[in-house]
């Protein structure tokens, strides 16, 4: 319709009318473009927000439950594990002594698994290319950093089992293995190692001192460092959403 009028008015020369014309074309192509430009921003912000929320609803998820099972499981075994190291190097083999928790530690000081990751979403914005979403430069960073963390991690793990010795099956004289559950499952415990035998046995204390080592960088760069930045993680979100839970405000 506009455009029959412009025509009609050049057929005229009614060069005003043509102008005006004009530039009620030029507004409602403007007002159309600003229009879809505003309804993809909010398009945009509804989707972040939406992410946002199931970041951090990620994030409280995994600390109530797998990461809350570390505190519950690895870090009494990594205490375990820093006062076994101080007692086997006391070297006097008529005093020594290590208690079962510790002779269940060496026994599965060789466990290097790697830590799933705490955010589905944050999988799912990279592989969507929709990680741009993310407006906050500080959440961002964050999560850059939480993605790079697992890379290492797992290259860390990769070399952590290359020739990885499992002390329970290359010296069975010191340990007397059982199965448990105290866990879901069946779990394979160790106890009433033969620490004696252990500091006398030149092999056995070189294997013991290089998984002793690899166990050390497993717990601090992988185990203890998912715990931290899933914490700061659900942190920086309950900032950001307003969030404030219970145990907050004890």
């Amino acid at each position: 319709m506009i455009l029959r009028r412009i025509t009609e008015h050049v057929k005229t020369q009614n060069w005003l009318a043509v102008g005006i014309d004009f530039f009620i074309v030029v507004v409602g192509v403007f007002i159309g473009l600003q229009f879809s430009n505003w309804n993809e921003a909010r398009q945009e912000r509804a989707q972040e927000a939406d992410y946002v929320q199931r970041l951090h609803d990620e994030a409280k998820a995994g600390l109530d439950g797998l990461l809350g099972w570390v505190g519950v499981y690895f870090e009494p075994r990594y205490k375990e594990y820093q006062a076994l190291v101080i007692r086997m190097g006391e070297g006097d083999l008529d005093e020594i002594t290590i208690s079962d928790a510790q002779c269940d530690v060496i026994g599965n000081m060789h466990d290097f698994i790697a830590m799933p990751s705490q955010f589905p979403s944050l999988a799912e914005m990279t592989a969507s290319g929709q990680f741009d979403l993310i407006s906050d430069p500080t959440l961002r960073r964050t999560l850059i950093n939480y993605r790079m963390m697992k890379d290492q991690s797992q290259v860390l793990i990769d070399n952590l089992n290359t020739s990885l010795t499992i002390l329970p099956n290359d010296f069975p004289q010191y340990f007397e293995a059982q199965l448990t559950n105290d866990t879901p499952g069946l779990e394979l415990t160790y106890k009433n190692c033969d620490a004696v035998g252990m500091m006398a046995d030149k092999a056995f204390m070189n294997r013991f001192a290089d998984t002793a080592s690899r166990y050390n960088q497993y717990y601090n760069i992988v185990i203890d460092q998912e715990k931290t930045r899933v914490a700061t993680m659900h942190d920086l979100l309950d900032e950001k959403l307003g969030i404030v839970h219970d145990e907050d405000q004890e």
